[in-house]
């Protein structure tokens, strides 16, 4: 069987001769790995996208990506929370293995100049520079203690950073405020925005897409918006038209703004013929926070939790040269399944030692005939946020259909007694009807499959300060 690498550079070349033929502009360039570009989405629903089913919220550019590519409808992410998904995202691995359990920005003094993305750690950007790619980073990093140096973009594998080290920061310029109190960087230098944020991450895009248009990029986007605080510009919010809340309103206009980036960026790939050779991805950190003006859809709960909402995200992808378009992919795919995916579309030699938890997703999408790339594969998360003892940290597991959510026992009761609950996703997505009692062979089965998963987990590689 040929190797993917082969499959798409076949793929490409026919392509490309197809669209020299009839005249077509931005064919793919046979032989030439694409551009690759994630956006990545903070705090934001299954049910705040179009494509996923959003009647209140417009965002045609999200969805024209889901229109001219693959629309994931099991997305996952690694873990309901900001920055140990991001950890997952940036290294294809399961981010409790190196012990980035939970966000470090509340780590106890002593551990805070190690609470970050760990050196031993190759990330997606510092394996594509290994075979040439230019690498940049806009948004918000949240991947190391904003004080230490060695958890700085540029020391992961990126040649440009614009952004916030920060967890989380403000939209709105700040007259008058000190440079010193800026949040934003670009590379080590603060700077002082004069516009809407999301707007100012949109222009950098746009402009990081000019000035590497001839070789092939990698660019990670993972804005801050719709992360709190809510603020949105009078032109958004008219846009946003009326909603059940103000929140929700408020909310809408940054989800909007944020359209408006994707757009622009979209549009300048399509300007400089480079579309139907960039791999561009869309996807959430987690679910949204419906006390926030967030909307998971049909699924339970939102952010923080081991639920659906929590972990199902909108997730989609497009790169016209090689992936069909307007389809929907209904086997479980992941957000580590992204690195593999990408290095596996520029080349990067793929050897055992990687190490990696995803998979690289191109074969399954070139063949509606295969199983999917998880489908005998246990999909794990934990997240031990200030558990008061071992039984009180929540976890989940899915296999094939079947999920088994294990309840912190501070919030056990009534039916869920046992710890956990057994939902079979084929049938109940909105996890409403828990089955443990009439399928204990299906519990025992799901709970072996995520002790054996756990043994090879570390500890938390930091301790959090006690609450309050």
């Amino acid at each position: 069987m040929p190797s993917v690498r082969t499959l798409v550079v076949l793929v490409l070349a026919v392509r490309s001769l197809a669209s020299c033929a009839i005249g077509a502009p931005g064919g793919g360039e046979a032989g030439r790995p694409p551009n690759i570009i994630v956006f990545f989405a903070d705090d934001m629903g299954m049910g705040d996208v179009g494509a996923y089913g959003s009647e209140d919220i417009p965002t045609p550019n999200i969805d024209s990506i889901a229109a001219n590519g693959v629309r994931f409808t099991n997305g996952y992410v690694s873990c309901p929370q900001c920055a140990p998904s991001r950890a997952a995202l940036m290294t294809g691995r399961y981010q409790n293995r190196f012990g980035f359990e939970y966000n470090y920005n509340n780590a106890i003094e002593e551990d805070q100049a190690d609470a970050g993305l760990p050196l031993t750690e190759a990330t997606i950007a510092s394996r594509l520079k290994s075979v040439g790619y230019t690498t940049g980073v806009i948004g918000k990093w949240h991947l190391g203690w904003d004080a230490s140096e060695k958890f700085h973009p540029l020391n992961r594998g990126y040649d440009y950073f614009f952004g916030m080290l920060e967890g989380s920061g403000g939209y709105m310029p700040r007259e008058g405020m000190a440079l010193s109190r800026s949040k934003i960087f670009r590379n080590h230098d603060r700077v002082k925005t004069e516009a809407y944020l999301t707007d100012v991450f949109g222009d950098e895009v746009v402009s990081f897409i000019e000035r590497h248009k001839a070789d092939p990029f990698f660019l990670y986007v993972p804005f801050n918006a719709p992360h709190t605080p809510l603020e949105a510009t009078e032109e958004y919010l008219e846009r946003a038209g009326e909603h059940e809340s103000e929140k929700r309103k408020i909310y809408s206009a940054m989800v909007i703004s944020m359209d408006d980036a994707i757009g622009a960026a979209l549009e300048k790939l399509r300007a400089e013929g480079l579309s139907d050779n960039t791999m561009v991805f869309f996807l959430t950190d987690n679910g949204g926070q419906e006390r926030q003006g967030g909307d998971n859809g049909i699924y339970r709960a939102g952010k923080g939790s081991m639920y659906e909402g929590g972990i199902r995200v909108p997730f989609v992808v497009q790169w016209p040269a090689v992936y069909p378009a307007g389809v929907s992919y209904d086997a479980a795919v992941t957000s580590r399944d992204i690195l593999p995916t990408a290095i596996g579309a520029a080349g990067v030699e793929s050897k055992a030692d990687l190490r990696l938890d995803g998979t690289d997703i191109t074969p399954f999408l070139l063949d509606a005939g295969r199983d999917g790339p998880h489908a005998s594969e246990p999909l794990c998360w934990r997240l031990a946020v200030r558990p008061r003892g071992p039984d009180d940290i929540p976890w989940a597991v899915r296999l094939d259909n079947w999920k088994l959510v294990g309840v912190k026992s501070s919030q056990r009761g009534g039916a869920n007694k046992s710890g956990v609950e057994l939902y079979d996703l084929s049938k109940d997505p909105r996890e409403e009807h828990n089955v443990a009692t009439d399928h204990p062979d299906v519990v025992e089965r799901l709970r072996a499959a995520y002790a054996a998963w756990e043994s090879e987990m570390a500890d938390p590689a930091w301790e959090l300060k006690p609450a309050g």
